[in-house]
């Protein structure tokens, strides 16, 4: 790209003037950034408030913020929005009674007989005897009621439970921004 100079030899601007997009000011875009549509940065985050960013923006976002280092301050008030219920994986303070609840006769009599059911078979893969985990197909942290019913156990393997366990932690991490509950007819549908 030549450069042009006027009759003293000084530089020509080249490029045009432009309204910008969010607060209708005008700015200069030079001749070699055709696509400038904003006149600042500041204008550009705020005309994408509310909307959805496309992935590769997200994604250069994230690799720029890798690595950085934190003040203890902000990691401390990073850690205290997302605790408890601020959580969109929030289900309600279960991860304490599901600890205490492994370890009652009630839940490993339920657990026992649903393995006996299946005889000892991964009801996915059809894989047997080797670790077995015993999963709740309507999750007890939302069907209450069905904890200890043999229709809603099945045996899985440990690597088939972790396929399914993915599943449903999707469909809780998708309510997470959106702050509501998860649709509960899927599992009615199952």
């Amino acid at each position: 790209m030549s450069k042009i100079r006027n009759d003293k030899g000084q530089f020509v601007k080249t490029g045009k003037n432009k309204n910008c997009l969010f607060c209708d000011s005008k700015f200069y875009v030079c001749e070699s950034i055709k696509n400038k549509k904003f006149c600042s940065y500041k204008c550009y985050h705020n005309s994408m408030k509310g909307k959805k960013q496309p992935k590769e923006y997200v994604l250069k976002r994230a690799i720029s913020n890798t690595g950085k280092k934190r003040t203890q301050e902000s990691k401390n008030k990073i850690s205290n929005a997302l605790k408890g219920s601020n959580n969109g994986a929030w289900r309600g303070g279960i991860s304490y009674f599901r600890k205490r609840q492994i370890k009652q006769p009630k839940y490993r009599k339920w657990r026992k007989e649903i393995f006996e059911r299946d005889n000892y078979t991964c009801q996915k893969c059809g894989q047997r005897g080797d670790y077995l985990e015993a999963h709740h197909i309507k999750p007890y942290a939302y069907f209450k009621e069905l904890q200890y019913n043999m229709d809603n156990g099945i045996t899985l393997c440990k690597k088939c439970h972790k396929k399914e366990t993915i599943k449903e932690r999707k469909i809780n991490w998708s309510n997470q921004f959106i702050k509501r509950k998860p649709d509960l007819n899927y599992w009615v549908c199952q």
